[in-house]
């Protein structure tokens, strides 16, 4: 049996249960799939934000639970700001200490799945040099959109990618992002997934008054809810039969509200707070279309979502989405483009019923659903293995 151990660099805890989601998802498609899975998950937690009562949870102690049917370790640890050598050593040491746990219950991996190098692809490095399990990477971060990658960061990022066996984005977008840090000629692209079991169409038909439109995002200024609100003002101003409901928060949710009340728009936009899944697919199922204005997204899993529901999509182009947006789903705008997205707004309003919730639903279930993705993914760790046993071969002759 194929035995893969995933090693995110972040995954959720009881503190933050949804960062990493959707590592945990494709975790439990493969497992849906026959896969031998397991989970190894070195945190680190800024010590500065730990309080004096809360040090005694953060002591490096491996903590071992089955989520759905997969064992999952963690290492709960704290990191000093400005110690970046200290703080990468201990995250090594934690992986180590993960793994070895996790061999001693589960056996030997045949191979490492890392969900971003930064810092999983670290700590799969030093556990491929001391007990030569191969690695490969899944990468998913927006920080080289973002320009956060450091000289120093580069460095290390060399030697995690040219180590790797296999170098997957999850959007063609991040892939060229990527390449400059690499020497690979190739890097695949394997997207997201989405849980089509539990994402699934409304149990009745959507009212078409009020007509909705959605957004689910973290109130961040990278997202562009100020631009969605000023966009939604500009056309649908007193229209009483068309609302904005907004789901998430963060730093800038009372500007947004403030936002809101100067345009005058204020009776119109729903500010649904931080959501769990079950509200957001509650919500999904009550809108009519849904909108990701962000500046930029290294793929938009709350859009595949909120198609696997049926609902037609607005969104910027942002990196990701371009993948999958096509005009049977909906329409892409640019970024930031407050005219556009309003312009956008209005035709996807007075076009609705051109759009095939169904046909919307299929698409994702044929594109990103468990069996898809889990389908890609194996076909990918049995390449690599292949080629790693060939590769063992020829040296073991060599050194006859």
């Amino acid at each position: 049996m194929l035995h893969v151990l995933f090693l995110p660099s972040w995954y959720p805890t009881s503190l933050n249960p949804v960062n990493g989601i959707f590592f945990a998802e494709q975790a439990k498609a493969l497992y849906n799939e026959g896969v031998q899975i397991g989970v190894i998950a070195p945190i680190q937690r800024s010590i500065r934000t730990i309080r004096k009562g809360e040090i005694f949870n953060y002591r490096y102690q491996v903590d071992f639970k089955e989520e759905d049917g997969i064992p999952t370790f963690r290492s709960l640890g704290w990191g000093i700001p400005k110690m970046h050598k200290l703080n990468l050593k201990l995250l090594k040491w934690q992986a180590l200490k993960l793994i070895e746990s996790y061999i001693k219950k589960y056996g030997r991996p045949n191979i490492i799945h890392v969900q971003s190098a930064l810092w999983g692809g670290l700590a799969a490095l030093y556990i491929y040099k001391c007990l030569n399990i191969p690695y490969i990477i899944t990468e998913h971060s927006a920080i080289y959109a973002r320009g956060l990658i450091k000289s120093w960061h580069q460095r290390y990022l060399k030697d995690i990618f040219q180590n790797a066996k296999m170098l997957i984005a999850v959007s063609s977008s991040l892939a060229r992002l990527i390449e400059p840090y690499t020497s690979r000629k190739s890097i695949e692209v394997i997207p997201n997934v989405v849980n089509t079991m539990f994402f699934t169409l409304p149990l009745n038909p959507r009212a078409k008054k009020p007509f909705i439109f959605l957004t689910v995002a973290l109130l961040t200024p990278k997202k562009g809810i100020d631009i969605l609100i000023r966009a939604f003002a500009s056309v649908f101003k007193n229209n009483s039969n068309v609302e904005l409901w907004i789901g998430g928060d963060g730093p800038l949710r009372s500007q947004l509200e403030y936002l809101a009340k100067m345009l005058d728009v204020a009776s119109q936009i729903r500010f649904l707070g931080l959501l769990d899944r079950e509200k957001v697919k509650l919500a999904m199922w009550k809108a009519n279309a849904f909108v990701l204005p962000s500046y930029f997204e290294t793929f938009g899993v709350v859009l595949i979502e909120a198609m696997s529901t049926g609902l037609p999509i607005i969104s910027t182009k942002c990196g990701g989405p371009e993948d999958f947006i096509t005009p049977k789903v909906g329409y892409l705008v640019s970024p930031g483009d407050i005219e556009g997205l309003a312009n956008t707004m209005l035709t996807l309003y007075d076009n609705y019923s051109s759009f095939n919730s169904v046909e919307i639903s299929e698409f994702v279930k044929d594109k990103f659903s468990y069996k898809s993705v889990a389908s890609q993914l194996i076909n990918i760790y049995k390449k690599v293995l292949l080629e790693s046993t060939m590769n063992n071969l020829e040296n073991k002759k060599s050194h006859e």
